[in-house]
């Protein structure tokens, strides 16, 4: 079977739309709601920006002066934590985005 008998069938045996004006405001009220404007967009790209160089550059004072924390094993797992976290939002955005 190729793509086009395969298409003819899923036409032939798919569901009519019954013409209800009820059904067709039910299903479009179950759609997912637009995307985000494109100011909030900026507003959680500028954010996530200033959240990456705050991480960076906790990262970069954390490895200079490791030794300077009074407990620098509670300082690496805020710091993965944190870095984790907003890997894990961008990453979750641009999936849902695609």
């Amino acid at each position: 079977m190729n793509d086009k008998e395969l298409k003819t069938l899923i036409r032939e045996n798919m569901r009519r739309d019954p013409g209800n004006p009820f059904f067709t405001r039910k299903v479009m009220n179950r759609l997912p709601e637009p995307s985000s404007s494109p100011a909030a967009r900026w507003i959680f790209r500028a954010t996530w920006l200033a959240c990456a160089a705050i991480l960076a550059a906790l990262w970069l004072d954390f490895i200079n002066n490791s030794t300077a924390s009074p407990h620098p094993i509670l300082s690496l797992i805020l710091l993965w934590s944190a870095t984790l976290f907003v890997i894990y939002t961008s990453l979750r955005r641009a999936i849902h985005n695609t």
